[in-house]
């Protein structure tokens, strides 16, 4: 029989990676918050760059400085129209929440696209309840497929169950509504 020692404690640091689904929200959030915002250690994979990549499109200023990303957010109203497609790369995260953010910008023109894998990912769960709310969102396949062309209108809130539960299209919602 081997016996093992207990030890008598433990000292040090851990760090962990950035959680990917936390990252995309705090990066959209805050990009249309107003004044700076500092996110430290973020996941820097290429889903979360893509959603950074598309606020800086839209107005925010990004820079980074060590493992922290210094946003400064434009305000919701601050949102500018991109002179080009937007590109969510493979990010299904970041067409679905900025599908919803963009819906409520009035007046203005949003075409955003993907990879040719996220090309053929449905976007149904998000236009659907988007339309509900009065939004003008079409695509491939009556708005099924990508690329998304998006007329933001002002919204009106509505109740609605999703037939699945799903963060993404919860998060979807909550970024349309806030200028319904």
């Amino acid at each position: 029989m081997v016996m093992i020692e207990p030890i008598k404690g433990v000292c040090g640091e851990i760090s962990l990676p950035g959680d990917k689904s936390i990252t995309h929200r705090s990066f959209i959030f805050s990009s249309i918050a107003e004044g700076f915002s500092f996110i430290k250690n973020p996941n820097t994979g290429e889903d979360a760059l893509r959603t950074l990549k598309i606020m800086q499109k839209i107005g925010a200023e990004i820079s980074f400085e060590d493992k922290t990303i210094k946003i400064k957010g434009i305000g919701i109203s601050g949102i500018k129209e991109p002179d080009d497609v937007l590109n969510a790369g493979n990010s299904g995260t970041t067409i679905r929440l900025l599908s919803g953010l963009f819906s409520g910008i009035t007046g203005k023109l949003f075409v955003i696209t993907g990879d040719s894998s996220l090309r053929k990912r449905p976007m149904r769960r998000i236009v659907e309840p988007i339309r509900l709310m009065g939004g003008f969102i079409t695509g491939r396949r009556n708005g099924e497929f990508p690329p998304l062309v998006i007329v933001g209108r002002r919204l009106k809130g509505i109740e609605y169950e999703p037939e699945k539960p799903s963060a993404q299209v919860k998060s979807a919602l909550i970024l349309a509504g806030l200028n319904a």
